[in-house]
């Protein structure tokens, strides 16, 4: 095939795992098709989604564009991560870990998300802007609880796994929720 060298802009060595350099040159494959695979790092520092560019260095004006979406985890004021909820689909939700650290999980209500959350425990806290807390639908099914919220076709859905101590508990509002729970847990920002 032939070798295609390119420049990539919108990221650095710094957004690379440990001795990784970034790729300069692709091969085209005799069907025409390349791959180009670019690993990132995971930080713990939040910069915000980051647009990489690779552009071909022999052809005027050929580029294409990616979004990198930063998921990275900075430590929120009062030590817990900030970690969105804004992230998923209904038919594939985002796991998340909560036992690793204390987290405040951000949701956005004009933004869809589905989360499964699970190790959710007394520190950990769901922070909600654009909404009130009587916009969500809070239930349980046995030990698991789920919060929704539809606005106007923006579903967002957090199940938190093995959160209710006892099975027969029942969610039905926020502060049956917190009360099954035992702490203060959903907070609107």
């Amino acid at each position: 095939g032939e070798t295609v060298n390119f420049t990539i802009a919108g990221i650095t060595a710094d957004d690379l795992p440990a001795g990784q350099t970034l790729p300069t040159q692709f091969t085209v494959e005799a069907d025409g098709s390349t791959d180009v695979t670019i690993n990132l790092r995971e930080d713990a520092t939040t910069e915000g989604d980051e647009t990489l560019t690779l552009t071909l260095d022999d052809v005027a004006n050929v580029s294409g564009s990616v979004t990198v979406v930063d998921s990275s985890q900075t430590p929120a004021a009062g030590g817990q991560t900030d970690v969105s909820a804004d992230q998923g689909t209904p038919t594939v939700p985002a796991a998340l870990d909560a036992g690793t650290d204390t987290f405040r999980f951000t949701d956005d209500a004009d933004v869809a998300g589905s989360v499964v959350i699970s190790n959710f425990a007394n520190g950990d806290t769901i922070a909600v802007s654009n909404a009130a807390a009587t916009d969500y639908t809070f239930s349980n099914n046995g030990d698991d609880v789920t919060i929704t919220y539809n606005n106007n076709g923006t579903l967002n859905s957090i199940q938190l796994i093995d959160v209710v101590d006892a099975a027969s508990d029942l969610v039905f509002n926020e502060a049956s929720f917190e009360q099954a729970i035992g702490f203060d847990a959903f907070l609107i920002v």
